[in-house]
């Protein structure tokens, strides 16, 4: 599988602290199969300028990859999680993509559905730019209404979960009905460290079908060799049927 949404550069944001944390969440990784990872610090546009960040981002991954030594290490390339902002279209967008595709990774607020969301999110996709919304089981607005999901897929998004919620008997109800109603459609661990949010990656195959596996698989070979992606029909995803709080 891929991972396409990890904080394990060092000491860059609220991710791996140091290279050493940095090596042991690879180890991690590799250890549970994962062959491709992008990585993807937080990028907070209210707190510096794109150029500071890659700038900061190429200084993190450097040391990284200065400390990989003889060992065999998953491929790697370099992404953002970009927090959504209105005015992200006059951010140089293209800068933050994953591995320089044509796919961004966006973080949205957790408790209030974002300003103008369709409209950016349109916009983007005129440009050329996907964007991939990043971790929707955790926003309360897309648990209450999944129209609004729907919606931002039909606008021309896409969106990823995170593996925790599908191993989680209490809260995989949304999480695995988002990839059987087109509302996700990529995996990613978000690990932040090796205790609370580590790289769990070996969760996935024993909570998750074939079939929902095969779909999740799919998108994230797209991802990887930058293909644009099929016409997706998303469906609302019905509270009560699916026993999710």
């Amino acid at each position: 599988m891929l991972d396409l949404h990890t904080h394990i550069l060092p000491a860059i944001d609220d991710g791996a602290v140091d290279t050493e944390m940095s090596l042991e969440m690879l180890r991690k990784e590799r250890e549970h199969g994962v062959k491709r990872i992008y990585l993807t610090p937080h990028f907070d546009p209210y707190a510096m300028d794109v150029d500071t960040f890659l700038e900061l981002r190429q200084k993190s991954f450097d040391t990284l990859k200065n400390a990989l030594g003889e060992e065999e290490w998953p491929e790697m390339r370099l992404g953002a999680e970009v927090k959504y902002s209105p005015e992200l279209l006059d951010m140089s967008p293209e800068k933050l993509t994953l591995g320089g595709s044509d796919y961004l990774l966006l973080e949205l607020s957790f408790h209030h559905y974002p300003a103008h969301l369709d409209q950016v999110v349109g916009e983007l996709d005129g440009m050329g730019i996907t964007p991939i919304l990043a971790h929707v089981e955790r926003y309360s607005y897309f648990r209450k209404e999944s129209a609004l999901l729907v919606n931002a897929i039909n606008n021309g998004a896409l969106a990823q979960i995170n593996v925790e919620p599908l191993t989680d008997k209490n809260d995989k109800g949304f999480a695995s009905a988002c990839i059987d109603h087109s509302l996700a459609h990529f995996i990613g661990t978000d690990a932040h460290n090796l205790t609370s949010r580590a790289p769990n990656m070996n969760e996935l195959g024993s909570h998750v079908s074939e079939i929902q596996l095969s779909r999740l698989k799919k998108f994230s070979d797209m991802l990887w060799e930058n293909e644009a992606p099929p016409h997706i029909r998303p469906t609302l995803v019905q509270k009560g049927l699916f026993r999710y709080k």
